[in-house]
């Protein structure tokens, strides 16, 4: 960070090369910017490399020949070969300039013509496909009218807002680009497979993946059909992937990172099959995912892989919308996969892994289970004990409220260390049919229905295995072998595991070309829309508010169609009529809805804020040089302002001292406007704050 005047005027620039390579007018215009710096009405960011070549200069060498500079200011990644080893993502340099008095910042950025902008967010190595900029110069004769145009992009100014605003919005396209074709697509049939890799290679599974992929295009490409491959955390970490996601905070025996020790505390609840891999089909229809499933067992074969191999094939049941996606579980009494994100900026921040670990970019953790369930015990209860079980009441999904964390929704409702909502997107659906006992129990004939399914394959989706583990404990409790959450006396098991869900560079496929509501349009002239990402319409998603909403457009059922609206607004039509808030402001509403949301599952009753006169004593304690300012002269202390502004100050005035004190200190204390539930500091006693610290 070098400030106003420690930079001095640069007077002399190298001249352009014979063959145009460096602009005048660039240089001339970064001059004009330095020598802003110089004058004090600029402030300079420079990012780069610390450069330790040698001590002081030679005599007559320029400052920048001896050890002590920043160097690479430049792009660093994308390089020839004899560069490559350099290369990284997230390491590029620039230099930034802010103008304090205009509150505007210019930019200058620069590559050499070797280096592509076409780069694996992984490695940062150039993607061979794609042409160097030495190639595109020549490919668009470069002159001097593209030459200023590039001049005056370097010198435009862009407001902070807005460079949040496109980082955010780079950020969310780069994470659906990379992540697998139709991840979180919930299809209205499907199979999960869980089969071993044996001699198969990470090469092997990824041209596997691309294989399949063609077959469904040229068989069932009307279907919305894809293919998921997960892969078990040990076989990744023998390929050779990096596990940075992978980590467990309770693992087996203390020592095994890459597996939790929920699969001992639950005492056989949850299982680990130990399988290698899992594949996720989906498709349209049951004969859709059987033509697949068919296609698949084929391809492993070729690699020596499959020779465990599980198949559980699925279909929503109850269907009421025509997307056939709004299934129901246990007998149709309940509405599957009722919270999942199902918006652009719900997946993106709890689904997806971001730029916290770029080397997975697009990649997902899921936990698989093939539970079973006891329909024996569970048709001898009465429907309020399972309504109860659920905190849900059966066919109409109202919320129950009640005080039982025991219940299934209140004990897999997790917060994490911010006091946000941990959202599982989950893709589970019913398999098979109830099998009646024998001998046959003594259950009432109205219990029984004919949608009564064998079992649930639960598929829940997070951005970490950490936060995927914090939901499976809160479910099993403090006590291993018993479980807290009251519906699993009704479940167990047989099949699952954690698996990895590699990003589509991990694979080496080509991030997919998102479309965007920039108003370009595709090879064959369909508009590009942002309602529509690679395999995956958001429109398909369950969202459980299409009937009965406004038909104003403007009046929304709940705050999950408001979000879903306001990020796929994909129309110039749409944009003009609902104005949507930028990327950042979605994704801060994001996290308010669900904090008020969150009262539904833990009572909040937030602490009375402290008395006015108690507040006036802090805020002059704080600033004793406004007692004069709001009292007459023979007021000193902060008791004696406080005590006159009480007996002596009209209502209006002491409502303004509210006001001020509330917004300006009360409510942003980390205690009293704690987030979630905390702890008071004096009682030691659980404590529910205003949630408005953050």
């Amino acid at each position: 960070h070098l400030q106003a005047g420690e930079f001095q005027a640069i007077d002399r620039l190298s001249a352009p090369g014979a063959d145009g390579s460096v602009s005048s007018q660039l240089i001339n215009g970064l001059v004009e910017m330095l020598s802003s710096l110089a004058a004090g009405a600029h402030v300079a960011y420079i990012a780069g490399f610390h450069s330790d070549i040698g001590p002081a200069p030679p005599a007559g060498q320029p400052a920048w020949a001896s050890g002590d500079h920043v160097a690479s200011v430049h792009m660093n990644q994308g390089s020839a070969s004899h560069h490559a080893a350099t290369d990284a993502p997230h390491q590029d340099g620039a230099a930034l300039f802010y103008n304090p008095t205009a509150d505007t910042w210019s930019g200058y950025f620069a590559a050499y013509k070797s280096q592509s902008f076409a780069t694996n967010p992984a490695t940062g190595h150039a993607l061979a496909a794609h042409p160097s900029l030495a190639f595109m110069q020549s490919a668009v004769h470069l002159d001097t009218s593209l030459i200023k145009e590039v001049k005056d992009v370097t010198s435009a100014t862009v407001s902070q807002p807005d460079a949040v605003n496109e980082a955010l919005k780079q950020r969310s396209h780069d994470m659906l680009a990379n992540m697998q074709r139709g991840l979180v697509y919930p299809a209205p049939a499907a199979a999960f497979v869980l089969a071993s890799a044996g001699p198969a290679s990470l090469k092997n599974i990824a041209q596997l993946i691309a294989d399949m992929r063609a077959f469904i295009h040229a068989n069932v490409h009307h279907q919305h059909a894809s293919v998921i491959v997960g892969v078990d955390f040990h076989k990744w970490a023998a390929w050779g992937g990096s596990s940075s996601i992978a980590h467990f905070n309770y693992p087996e025996n203390g020592s095994d990172t890459l597996l939790p020790n929920i699969y001992s505390r639950s005492r056989g609840v949850y299982c680990n099959s130990g399988s290698d891999l899992f594949f996720h089909i989906k498709a349209d229809t049951p004969a859709g995912v059987t033509a697949i499933s068919a296609q698949l067992r084929k391809e492993l074969v070729k690699y020596g892989a499959g020779q465990q191999y599980d198949q559980t094939d699925a279909h929503t049941r109850g269907c009421t919308d025509d997307k056939k996606t709004d299934g129901r579980i246990l007998g149709c009494r309940y509405a599957e996969n009722l919270q999942n994100p199902s918006t652009p900026v719900e997946v993106v921040d709890h689904v997806l892994v971001g730029e916290d670990h770029p080397e997975h970019l697009g990649g997902t953790v899921i936990f698989t289970q093939k539970f079973k369930f006891n329909w024996d015990d569970l048709l001898q209860r009465s429907g309020a004990n399972i309504e109860d079980l659920i905190g849900r009441h059966a066919y109409t999904s109202e919320f129950i409220p009640s005080v039982d964390f025991r219940a299934h929704i209140r004990a897999s409702h997790v917060r994490d260390d911010n006091g946000n909502a941990i959202k599982i997107l989950r893709l589970g659906l019913p398999y098979g049919t109830r099998a009646d006992t024998v001998p046959p129990m003594a259950v009432p004939q109205a219990q029984r229905t004919a949608t009564d399914e064998e079992g649930l394959f639960f598929l829940g989706m997070a951005r970490s295995a950490a936060r995927m583990e914090r939901v499976l404990q809160s479910q099993i409790g403090p006590q291993d072998g018993f479980m807290q959450d009251r519906l699993f006396s009704l479940m167990r098991a047989s099949a699952g595991g954690f698996f990895y869900v590699p990003a589509q560079h991990e694979l080496a496929l080509p991030p997919e070309n998102l479309l965007t509501h920039s108003g370009e349009a595709d090879a064959d002239g369909t508009p590009l829309t942002w309602s529509h990402f690679p395999g995956i319409d958001w429109w398909r998603l369950s969202r459980h508010y299409s009937a009965g909403k406004s038909t104003n457009g403007v009046l929304f059922y709940n705050h999950h169609e408001y979000l879903y609206e306001m990020s796929t607004a994909d129309v110039d039509a749409d944009i003009q009529r609902l104005l949507p808030p930028s990327p950042r402001v979605l994704a801060l509403l994001e996290k308010t809805f669900d904090r008020w949301q969150d009262s539904w599952y833990v009572p909040h009753t937030p602490p009375e804020a402290p008395a006015l006169g108690d507040c006036l004593i802090q805020y002059f304690n704080a600033h004793p040089g406004d007692v004069k300012k709001y009292c007459p002269a023979d007021v000193s202390t902060a008791k004696d302002a406080s005590d006159y502004i009480m007996a002596n100050e009209p209502i209006a005035i002491r409502a303004g001292w509210a006001a001020r004190l509330g917004y300006g200190m009360v409510f942003v204390d980390p205690v009293t406007g704690a987030r979630a539930n905390g702890v008071d500091p004096v009682t030691g006693r659980p404590m529910a704050g205003s949630n408005t610290f953050h």
